[in-house]
């Protein structure tokens, strides 16, 4: 079992990751799903394996879960269309280069689970080993949707950078 101790220390060295994973995830603020994952982490403390590159790949895990209740808690209530539309506004109020709202719209466009692989390995700087953990699928589930999905990227990027020439 965890103690007090072992948890604050694993609260002090994964929150930044956590915050920077939920954030690239998820519109609008982000704190409460952080929240949510140390919730639930300390709920489950008995459950977290030892070492601290396995306890990261552990909140990466209940990281992904807890953005995905969101996100469909968030869809029951009609807040994806708002969030979406809030992000583009801010972005361009915030003069954000052509090049920030370009990738964020070929981003959009992927697959749910093409987008999340790439996010993880070019965002998150995983490995292809701590992706899959993370998404639990195998290796080579994750090096062939990693391809498929920086090709998708590639392929809406050209089309979007040519459209606009």
């Amino acid at each position: 079992m965890m103690n007090e101790q072992d948890f604050d220390d694993l609260y002090q060295r994964a929150k930044p990751r956590m915050q920077k994973y939920v954030a690239r995830r998820v519109f609008g603020d982000s704190s409460e799903i952080v929240d949510e994952i140390f919730l639930t982490a300390w709920r489950r403390r008995d459950d977290i394996p030892d070492g601290p590159d396995a306890q990261m790949m552990w909140l990466y895990a209940t990281g992904r879960r807890t953005i995905a209740n969101t996100l469909r808690w968030r869809a029951r209530l009609d807040l994806f269309n708002r969030t979406t539309s809030a992000l583009a506004e801010n972005a361009a109020s915030n003069n954000s280069s052509e090049t920030t709202i370009l990738v964020h719209d070929c981003l959009s466009r992927l697959r749910k689970n093409d987008r999340e692989i790439l996010l993880l390995i070019e965002w998150d700087d995983l490995s292809i080993s701590e992706a899959a953990k993370v998404l639990e699928i195998t290796e080579a589930a994750a090096t062939k949707r990693l391809k498929q999905a920086r090709d998708s990227f590639i392929g809406f990027y050209t089309a979007h950078s040519s459209e606009a020439v």
